[in-house]
C-alpha cells in the first residue's frame, strides 16, 4: 500500500500496519469453523472495550502493546516483535484443559472443564 503501510484482514480484526504502530480495528465479522458467517451489530465495539478494559487494568502487572482507543472499535498499538517463535496455530478456548483444577483454589463455585 503507498506510504509504507500495510493492510491485513483477519476473521474478525482488521490492522493497518504503519512503520512503528498498527491500528487494529474490531469487526463485527462472525466466523465459525474457518468460515465466515454474518454480522452481530456492535459486537466489535463491544471486543474491542472488553480488550482494552484488560489491557489497562494489567498493565501494573506486566506492560503491554497498548497506546490508545482511537474510536470504540479501534485501538492504537505498538508494533512489537516476538520474544521468541511461537506456533502460531489456533487453539479455541472449548478445547478441555486437563490438570487446571490442580492450579485452581480449591472451594468457591464448581467449574466443569469438559470438551465441547
Amino acid at each position: 500500500m503507498p506510504g509504507g503501510i500495510s493492510f491485513i484482514r483477519g476473521k474478525v480484526r482488521d490492522l493497518f500496519e504503519l512503520e512503528d504502530d498498527i491500528v487494529i480495528v474490531t469487526t463485527d465479522r462472525i466466523s465459525a469453523f474457518d468460515r465466515m458467517l454474518t454480522t452481530i451489530p456492535c459486537k466489535g465495539e463491544v471486543l474491542n472495550r472488553m480488550s482494552v478494559y484488560w489491557f489497562d487494568h494489567t498493565d501494573d502487572i506486566i506492560p503491554n502493546h497498548v497506546f490508545k482507543q482511537i474510536t470504540p472499535r479501534t485501538v492504537l498499538v505498538k508494533n512489537v516483535r516476538p520474544a521468541c517463535r511461537v506456533n502460531r496455530e489456533e487453539f479455541p478456548h472449548r478445547i478441555c484443559m486437563e490438570g487446571l483444577q490442580a492450579i485452581l483454589p480449591i472451594g468457591g463455585e464448581n467449574f466443569s472443564l469438559k470438551s465441547s
